[in-house]
C-alpha cells in the first residue's frame, strides 16, 4: 500500500492513538517504568495485571469473570 493513500494515514493514526492509550494505562497502573529493574519485571507486571483482569474480576453483565464466561459459551457451542 502506498503511504500517500488516506487509508494508510488513518491506520497510522489509529495505531499511534492506541499506543498512547496503552502508554497512559501503563503509566497510570504501574507508575514510573524506571522503578522496574528490568524490562522483564515490567512485562511480568503487565501480564499479571491482564491475567487478574480476565480471571478474577467479575464482569457486571455476566456476573462471572470473562474467562469463565468464555468457557461456558464454548461448552454450550460445542454441545
Amino acid at each position: 500500500m502506498v503511504a500517500s493513500t488516506p487509508t494508510w494515514g488513518m491506520r497510522e493514526r489509529k495505531t499511534r492513538n492506541w499506543c498512547k492509550v496503552i502508554l497512559c494505562i501503563t503509566l497510570h497502573q504501574f507508575g514510573d517504568p524506571s522503578r522496574f529493574k528490568t524490562l522483564g519485571e515490567l512485562v511480568f507486571e503487565i501480564y499479571q495485571t491482564i491475567w487478574k483482569y480476565n480471571n478474577t474480576r467479575i464482569h457486571s453483565a455476566f456476573n462471572i469473570p470473562p474467562v469463565k464466561f468464555a468457557l461456558k459459551a464454548a461448552a454450550a457451542y460445542n454441545h
